[in-house]
């Protein structure tokens, strides 16, 4: 997903070069849990990677910097999700991007003002769309 994601931005630059690639910070992590640990969510990607390099490929910022520099309005979401159809047995895998309609529910909900809200990051109370 990450790979499919750089991409995807790298891609869009070319038609826009504002765009920027805003990491996620990693969720609840079940399989790579420590007890001796505090709580482990909302984990920031430079403490598995070094950002600096990803930056060479696409510009990159963590979500929590990304709040902290631009406040908690999000510009737009881009859902990543499969094609409908998938791809039948044999078919050589291509890179595609779409916009379209959603094969299943999206997290994220418009509250009372039309904003939408969902689970950004773990920031789901601060953030909005």
């Amino acid at each position: 997903v990450f790979l499919r994601a750089a991409n995807m931005i790298k891609r869009m630059r070319d038609k826009d070069p504002s765009w920027t690639f805003v990491l996620p910070a990693w969720p609840h992590l079940y399989h790579w849990q420590s007890k001796e640990l505090a709580r482990q969510d909302r984990i920031p990607w430079r403490n598995f990677f070094e950002i600096e390099a990803i930056n060479e490929y696409v510009p990159t910022i963590e979500f929590e910097d990304f709040v902290r520099e631009n406040g908690p309005e999000i510009d737009e979401i881009l859902y990543l999700q499969s094609y409908k159809d998938g791809r039948s047995d044999g078919e050589k895998w291509v890179e595609k991007i779409d916009v379209g309609d959603c094969n299943q529910s999206p997290p994220y909900r418009k509250d009372d003002a039309g904003n939408w809200r969902g689970p950004f990051s773990g920031f789901s109370q601060d953030v909005y769309a």
